[in-house]
């Protein structure tokens, strides 16, 4: 078991003639609870569909939903990926910029730094909609060289989210601009769906990259602007 090894799509700066593969959330399962290292390798999952290719050729957010139980989790999430409107190195430092993740974090009112080491910070974040609010911290390692970063919630801090955990994966897609993979699975617990049906809060959750998107492409015209 410890062999396990989360599987990421190599880089690509078009779509390739031989499809880039997407990368599974069972994957990510196996490797982010085991701690098994990031590494290139090709996906065992089935590649894009036209329809997806064109989807993300347009800009427009392309999802994969999974639910699983764990035991006593009751895990949602999946995996996302959207194009992005601006180079890698803008959207990188966006996802490292932690204290700014309620720009694209769906319902996110705070996130704060708590610690910063080499290659990893602990974020607390919290979230609210009207009178639900749940809170949780991140441990987020990342390699700054590959622009590819995991985070798990720690549990040993108090926490509305029984568990979880995710990826985060720059790549180049074309000229000046950027493909985000997003993965995520996380057993909600009971903050968040008390008021709000499950599907709301799994929906939130896959729209990470594209509210990324967003943020990014509005800093990047800014910058333009200002020239």
């Amino acid at each position: 078991m410890g062999g396990v090894v989360l599987k990421i799509p190599r880089e690509v700066s078009v779509f390739p003639r031989t499809p880039m593969r997407p990368l599974s959330a069972i994957g990510l399962v196996l490797a982010c609870s085991l701690g098994a290292p990031i590494a290139h390798a090709q996906s065992a999952s089935s590649s894009f569909s036209a329809e997806e290719r064109a989807r993300l050729s347009r800009g427009e957010l392309v999802v994969r939903r999974e639910a699983q139980q764990r035991g006593e989790l009751r895990m949602i999430g999946g995996t996302s990926w959207q194009v992005v409107d601006a180079p890698p190195a803008e959207v990188w430092a966006a996802v490292l910029a932690v204290d700014d993740w309620t720009e694209f974090l769906p319902q996110a009112v705070e996130s704060r730094l708590l610690r910063n080491q080499p290659g990893r910070r602990d974020v607390f974040i919290r979230h609210q909609k009207g009178p639900i609010s749940a809170s949780y911290t991140i441990r987020l390692e990342f390699m700054e060289g590959r622009q590819m970063a995991r985070f798990r919630v720690d549990t040993s801090r108090p926490s509305a989210i029984r568990d979880g955990w995710g990826f985060f994966i720059v790549q180049p897609f074309g000229e000046d601009r950027t493909m985000v993979t997003f993965g995520v699975l996380a057993d909600v617990g009971s903050g968040m769906i008390t008021g709000l049906a499950r599907p709301t809060v799994h929906e939130w959750m896959m729209r990470v990259p594209e509210e990324l998107a967003r943020h990014v492409e509005r800093q990047h015209r800014a910058q333009h602007a200002r020239r």
